[in-house]
């Protein structure tokens, strides 16, 4: 009886595996659009009723898969947003973080260290270390992607973060058609150029709303040169424009743009550019921009016809100059504390981290300001920060966690037992100063 009991449990098993294997080819296959999604079962997720799931327990719902990674600055950024668009529709959808290609340590870690810091806190399902997700079903060129899967399990669309909002989320569970806006970026050479007998040209049109923005530097590619940034606010283009360019060997290089906590806009109430700090706030009043130039133009020569473009289209007139701010300044009161002793280069950034070892104080600082970018890093602290500690060699050892990076006061304490101080002061430092010209308030059509 004991011999017969056994061998009823072995084939009741064996029965099992095999109806959990029936979905698995399909496993290995990239999902569609429009293409039915397989059962996948996440086998570890944290923040939820039980440690697995299947894509089936979500049926009746929306289904937001959120591809991320820690180092990734604007996927974190971008969670608080997530986060409160799980609560404004509730049971209607569920919102999965994804991160399937990073160690289950480094991802336990990253959770762990935002439960104590409020503002940074992930209280949404976060599904981990399995890469079949992303080297099968979903693959994607880079993150965030966020993947749409309908209440009967269809996948209907794949999209940035950027066109993730209330309004398109609230369109798809009405059951209207998004219409996310497309206007073909003509960001590649292929696209830019057309006519070979063109030598300069330039264009400013509308932006598509609602849709991710993308830039481009090109200075020698199918025999001519070129700058492009689309769907990007007339701020961001600015910043563009006046950024600091990285050439580069194969031809491709990019422009790294003015630091927003650098950069001051004197905007009458309702001009017409001082309310595009942040894209994903002003989605309705996005702009295109793309200039084709003679084959090796510098970068910087097409930033000047660029700043000029868009001073005559947009009405204002900018300025580096020394301005009177609160910023932050940063001091050592012993430089041996931080010296590096060794160790892999390492400059790590988030809303709740901070690690630094073997660069210097110039690279990370430079990383701050480069990550500050519009609608992106707003979890660091809004000032600028000067350093004034007098150490130019590499810095190592330094490693903050848990600590609300938007606060000033709680980062000078965690940087306090490295010798390091951080304080906030008034004074002249330079800033990109944006100003509105004159010739706006009697143009017709422009605001009053």
């Amino acid at each position: 009886m004991k011999n017969v009991l056994i061998t009823i449990l072995l084939l009741f098993d064996f029965q099992n595996a095999v109806n959990g294997q029936e979905q698995f080819p399909a496993l290995n296959t990239r999902v569609e659009i429009g293409n039915s999604v397989p059962d996948y079962m996440f086998r570890n997720i944290l923040n939820y009723k039980t440690r697995t799931a299947r894509i089936s327990d979500f049926r009746g719902k929306l289904l937001l898969l959120d591809f991320w990674a820690t180092w990734c600055t604007p996927c974190i950024a971008g969670m608080p947003g997530m986060h409160e668009l799980q609560e404004k529709f509730k049971d209607r959808i569920q919102i999965i973080l994804v991160n399937d290609n990073e160690s289950p340590v480094l991802v336990d870690r990253f959770v762990a260290n935002r439960k104590k810091t409020a503002s940074s806190r992930i209280t949404l399902p976060v599904a981990y270390s399995d890469s079949l997700l992303s080297k099968s079903m979903f693959p994607h060129p880079g993150i965030p992607a966020i993947f749409w899967i309908d209440s009967e399990g269809i996948l209907r669309y794949k999209t940035s973060k950027v066109e993730v909002n209330e309004r398109n989320i609230g369109a798809f569970l009405n059951g209207k058609p998004i219409a996310f806006e497309s206007v073909t970026p003509m960001v590649s050479p292929e696209k830019m150029r057309n006519d070979s007998s063109i030598l300069w040209r330039s264009e400013i049109r509308k932006g598509a709303a609602g849709s991710s923005p993308v830039s481009r530097l090109f200075v020698m590619k199918n025999g001519f040169s070129g700058v492009a940034t689309f769907n990007t606010s007339v701020l961001d283009m600015i910043r563009f424009a006046y950024g600091m360019v990285h050439p580069a060997a194969n031809g491709f290089g990019y422009i790294e743009r003015q630091p927003v906590n650098r950069t001051i806009v004197d905007s009458r109430p309702g001009g017409n550019y001082g309310r595009h700090m942040k894209n994903h706030e002003q989605s309705t009043e996005v702009y295109s921009y793309e200039l084709v130039a003679p084959l090796y133009t510098s970068g910087e020569t097409m930033q000047e016809v660029m700043r000029a473009d868009l001073e005559k289209w947009f009405d204002f007139r900018a300025v580096r100059e020394k301005r009177l701010v609160k910023y932050l300044v940063l001091t050592s009161l012993d430089t041996t504390l931080i010296a590096w002793k060794g160790g892999a280069k390492v400059c790590r950034i988030s809303d709740t981290e901070l690690e630094l070892n073997g660069l210097t104080i110039e690279y990370m600082l430079g990383t701050i300001d480069s990550d500050l970018e519009s609608g992106r890093s707003n979890f660091l602290p809004p000032y600028p920060i000067v350093d004034e500690t007098d150490f130019k060699g590499p810095v190592g050892g330094i490693h903050i966690e848990s600590t609300d990076m938007n606060d000033y006061k709680a980062l000078d304490r965690a940087l306090s037992k490295y010798g390091l101080r951080l304080q906030l002061m008034d004074g002249k430092i330079e800033m990109l100063s944006i100003r509105q010209n004159r010739l706006a308030e009697s143009r017709p059509g422009s605001d009053k």
